[in-house]
């Protein structure tokens, strides 16, 4: 999913590097985000954008790349919000027929501007704040209408390639219109009822988990994680040997301090720390993923908690909505199917692989 944000922030022109994309997968790997998809964006667009002129591409790139996901933070709705908010111009018709821009055999007034402007999906059409971004966004659509005009001249239109694509892509439309239309009125009716229900069925989504105060010091070999708590045991000073020897470099100047984590981000160091008392120091502890081992030292812990069902009903209740768009969608394929007595050979299918399937 972060790799589709990188690849998609490039397609769209952000001017993003492989320095910073580290960067960023260092500030994850440090849990800077907190599990808050609110956090990840401010710290992502924070690394991975250089001006504010991209911000409304990597808004862009963040929403198609992030908002199927549920979540209980109104960021992607705001986002949303944001790329469809388009002030509107009360003009003259005298002002509506202002020239803009003149090309060999024709020329574009405001009217026709608007137009066209209208023709770009919401979501795509930049923050206009100076006479700058307005240019490029004129020319940008410029672009497109003249090489469309070459593109037809020369006869490209004809070509069986382009047919077959604008045909794959005019089927798509009408299929995707025709199941929007076919689908039921719907109901955005959400009792409290079914919002507490949801909530319910949904607990761990809202439940955060316990957290614990950890100093660690990370060793490449279990031998020497031995070495170092013997060295502890025997009087050594823990946050000295933190800043001298543990392999956690962002760490090594707070004595080793990883700060509250939970078992989601360091499932086996948490979970050894949970086991623990506060004040106690232990160890190895093996890192499954690094492999790397860890000699630990406790501090208080934060006890589970649920966020309450209040500040959740708003989130909650656009969720139920999807589902039962899903839903809808789901059954009036099936219907669909069923109608046209569709039948799909899967021994057809799986005769046509590379490799035969291995017998059960």
């Amino acid at each position: 999913m972060f790799i589709n944000l990188f690849q998609t922030l490039k397609r769209l022109g952000v001017p993003v590097t492989l320095n910073e994309w580290l960067l960023l997968q260092n500030a994850l790997s440090e849990n800077l985000a907190d599990s808050s998809l609110t956090r990840f964006y401010h710290i992502a667009r924070a690394i991975l954008v250089k001006t504010e002129a991209h911000f409304d591409k990597f808004d862009q790139a963040f929403l198609e790349c992030f908002g199927h996901i549920e979540s209980d933070e109104d960021l992607l709705r705001n986002i949303e919000e944001k790329l469809h908010r388009m002030p509107p111009l009360e003009l003259t018709e005298e002002e509506k027929q202002m020239t803009l821009v003149t090309f060999r055999g024709g020329k574009w007034n405001i009217d026709k501007y608007l137009a066209e402007a209208e023709k770009v999906p919401p979501m795509y059409r930049p923050r206009m704040k100076t006479h700058e971004d307005l240019e490029t966004f004129v020319d940008n659509m410029l672009t497109t209408h003249l090489l469309e005009a070459v593109a037809r001249k020369k006869g490209l239109m004809n070509k069986k390639e382009v047919v077959q694509r604008l045909r794959s892509d005019k089927n798509k439309t009408l299929a995707k219109l025709f199941l929007q239309k076919g689908l039921p009125e719907k109901d955005t009716t959400v009792t409290d009822e079914q919002i507490q229900h949801y909530y319910q069925e949904n607990i761990d989504w809202y439940t955060e988990p316990a957290k614990v105060r950890v100093w660690d010091i990370q060793l490449q070999t279990k031998e020497e994680a031995e070495e170092v708590l013997k060295q502890i045991r025997a009087g050594a000073d823990f946050n000295r040997l933190a800043r001298e020897k543990s392999l956690r470099i962002w760490a090594r100047e707070k004595d080793g301090d990883l700060g509250y984590i939970d078992v989601k981000h360091y499932p086996s160091i948490a979970a050894a720390a949970l086991e623990m008392k506060p004040g106690e120091i232990g160890g190895p502890v093996k890192d499954h993923d690094s492999q790397k081992h860890s000699i630990i030292k406790v501090g208080d812990t934060q006890p589970s908690k649920q966020k309450p069902l209040e500040d959740l009903k708003k989130s909650i209740k656009l969720n139920i909505l999807r589902q039962r768009d899903d839903q809808a969608g789901k059954k009036r394929l099936e219907e669909l199917r069923q109608e046209y007595g569709v039948e799909i050979f899967t021994e057809v299918l799986e005769s046509t692989l590379t490799t035969p399937k291995e017998a059960a």
